[in-house]
């Protein structure tokens, strides 16, 4: 089975550290670096993410436990030796968002030249100090077949599927994320979509467009003004396709809930 193979769950979390997990580069007592890998995700009343983080607890390692506000669980790995292991599943598996790799090449130039002093002159300037990192999903064809699991993972933290009632009854799948617009175009054609991206649209622009939008059952990346792009799909044969590969690569937290009623209502629609 797909959930048992230990290499699709380390795919699937590489996916999950891109949408909503960080690498952590802090001081202690001013004398001591402390590294920390962290996924936060909403801790949902069925305790379906729970169960997601204890997967990637029992494959990769680290610990899960619920905040005191009980809103979000928290899977985290603080120990060094450990921290080690685990971020050399991203020389097989790299991220894809700008985000995560910039974190992780500061955590990397933390551990080798384990100076605080330069800490703290470059922790500001983190997301500077290497080269922008190529964004492989579409090299080849290879790039695809090796992060669909990637897909499904980061599927999980930051896709909607909305199922709209009443005399719309519009049925559409979304991404939104911070930044990353060649990313979501790369995800939005290895589903088959033709995407346009438009920048900066005021609310009464945007409310314009997405009207037309759905009344062409078109696909688009819309940027706001905060950097937040969204990815929103209509389109029914893309529609079809983006519940294939879930279906093939499923999910294992709380966005199977959202993803199963979308399967029914598409089918009864189509």
């Amino acid at each position: 089975m797909i959930e048992k193979n230990p290499d699709y769950i380390i795919q699937y979390w590489v996916g999950l550290m891109d949408g909503d997990g960080s690498v952590q580069v802090n001081i202690l007592r001013k004398k001591v670096l402390q590294y920390r890998l962290v996924i936060k995700l909403r801790n949902d009343c069925e305790k379906r993410n729970i169960s997601l983080l204890e997967k990637i607890q029992k494959t990769i390692g680290g610990g899960v436990k619920v905040e005191k506000s009980q809103k979000n669980v928290i899977w985290v790995e603080n120990h060094k030796k450990k921290i080690y292991e685990i971020i050399s599943h991203f020389e097989k598996y790299p991220p894809l968002t700008s985000r995560l790799f910039f974190q992780l090449q500061f955590l990397k130039e933390c551990i080798k030249k384990q100076d605080i002093n330069w800490y703290l002159q470059n922790r500001n300037k983190k997301y500077n100090l290497s080269p922008k990192p190529e964004y492989i999903l579409l090299k080849n064809t290879n790039g695809y077949e090796r992060y669909k699991r990637w897909i499904s993972g980061f599927l999980e933290c930051k896709a909607s599927f909305t199922c709209k009632s009443g005399s719309s009854n519009k049925i559409s799948f979304s991404i939104s994320h911070k930044g990353e617009a060649v990313l979501l175009q790369q995800i939005s054609q290895f589903f088959g979509a033709k995407t346009k991206s438009f920048l900066y649209m005021n609310s009464k622009q945007k409310k314009l467009f997405k009207e037309n939008l759905e009344t062409k059952k078109a696909t688009s990346i819309v940027e706001d003004q905060q950097g937040i792009n969204i990815l929103e799909i209509y389109n029914k044969d893309v529609l079809q396709n983006v519940i294939s590969h879930c279906t093939l690569y499923p999910f294992y937290g709380e966005k199977n809930k959202s993803f199963l009623l979308f399967f029914k209502k598409f089918y009864k629609r189509y």
